[in-house]
């Protein structure tokens, strides 16, 4: 705590100073309270290396995508037909912003569901 003194008098002038504070005293050396931690053996899974571990895990991935994609397909493996886009008239014109809202709303109600 010497070295954290507020006053400069009254830390270590030099490194050597504190060397010579730090090395070999009349303290005991440090025994160690718990034994020490011993190495256990390697446990192997199934003798595999872990490679083998990533391909099965690849090709299972690879499996299931293959499984969720004929699913999706439908039922005798063919994708329909695309169909032809429904043909939507456009707003008609107005003269007037009031008849442009009008004309606006107009068609709306004419083409959402529900009507």
């Amino acid at each position: 705590m010497r070295c954290l003194s507020r006053e400069p008098r009254g830390r270590p002038a030099d490194a050597s100073v504190l060397a010579r504070e730090l090395g070999p005293g009349t303290e005991r050396p440090t025994v160690r309270l718990d034994p020490a931690t011993r190495v256990l053996p390697r446990r192997g899974g199934f003798g595999l290396p872990r490679v083998a571990y990533l391909v099965a895990g690849l090709l299972a991935a690879a499996l299931l995508a293959l499984i969720v994609g004929m699913a999706a397909r439908g039922d005798d493996g063919t994708t329909p037909a695309p169909r032809e886009p429904a043909r939507i008239a456009p707003v008609p014109a107005a003269d007037d912003p009031a008849g442009q809202a009008r004309s606006l709303e107009q068609w709306i109600r004419d083409h959402t569901k529900g009507n």
